[in-house]
């Protein structure tokens, strides 16, 4: 099982951005607290993450902690970013709202 980074302090951007830089296979959430759609779509997240590979690295990141370079590039919430073993990214705006989503995200197949 992977382990979740949960960021959620502004004093967190600096420790965020590193995070972000590794090249590394990750899935990022990008939410707000006050969301109703990142709330509804927290627990299909909770549950990817128990089954997630365990060499992905697995990062949530609340709007405060989010460095604001960074946070120009969000439209919206929940955002969800992965980068792949192969080094290409791409994102998704909106809730995912089952673990099969997610997972269908991850690997292109939505």
């Amino acid at each position: 099982m992977a382990r979740t980074k949960k960021y959620t302090k502004k004093s967190q951007r600096a420790k965020v951005k590193e995070e972000l830089s590794k090249d590394v296979p990750m899935v990022v959430r990008i939410y707000r607290e006050t969301c109703p759609a990142c709330q509804m779509s927290e627990r299909p997240w909770m549950q990817y993450c128990k089954k997630a590979p365990s060499n992905m690295a697995i990062i949530e990141i609340e709007e405060e902690a989010m460095p604001l370079e960074l946070l120009k590039n969000i439209d919206a919430f929940p955002t969800y970013a992965i980068h792949d073993e192969n080094n290409e990214s791409r994102h998704h705006t909106g809730a995912l709202m089952s673990p099969e989503e997610i997972d269908g995200f991850i690997t292109g197949n939505e």
